[in-house]
């Protein structure tokens, strides 16, 4: 990485940590971009040169953490197979419990499926409509069941979630 990418990445990074931290003091909707980019000590103009929203902030973070959790985790190859991915996918929400119960509360699960695509879908590469459609199917399939996880507190071990999908 350049160190014009690592700076950008830093202070998108400070966008979305000060995001996590303002969405546990007050609601999403009511977190201003003033706010936002006090709090990550960058100026408004950097919050709008990378993102458009707050959503997209949320989306940039959930791959952020999807991306260094796979990397701990040693899961590569993940866009190769879909029944691959299941077991690290509820994994991986469970560990983030927490962050997945305030996106929840704060109505936002919907840019979790949409975060889902933008880690299923490799953006370097052009993706076949099979793949494109595969990704779609599991965002949402997964997304789907994810929100009812996330209603239930948590209430299913990972391993129920796993077998609930059909997968071994």
């Amino acid at each position: 990485m350049t160190k014009r990418e690592l700076t950008t990445q830093r202070l998108k990074d400070s966008l979305a940590d000060a995001l996590l931290a303002l969405m546990q003091e007050k609601p999403f909707h009511k977190i201003t971009i003033d706010e936002l980019t006090q709090r990550a000590q960058v100026g408004r103009v950097t919050y709008f040169r990378h993102f458009k929203t707050k959503e997209d902030i949320l989306v940039y973070k959930y791959t952020r953490m999807w991306e260094q959790w796979a990397k701990q985790h040693g899961i590569a190859n993940w866009r190769e197979s879909s029944q691959k991915l299941v077991r690290p996918f509820f994994q991986f929400h469970h560990h983030y419990r927490d962050i997945m119960r305030m996106i929840y509360q704060s109505g936002l699960l919907d840019v979790v499926t949409i975060a889902s695509y933008q880690v299923l879908i490799d953006h370097r590469t052009q993706a076949t409509v099979a793949q494109q459609y595969r990704a779609r199917y599991l965002a949402s399939g997964c997304g789907g069941l994810l929100e009812a996880w996330v209603e239930n507190d948590f209430a299913q071990s990972v391993d129920e979630m796993v077998a609930i999908c059909g997968v071994k």
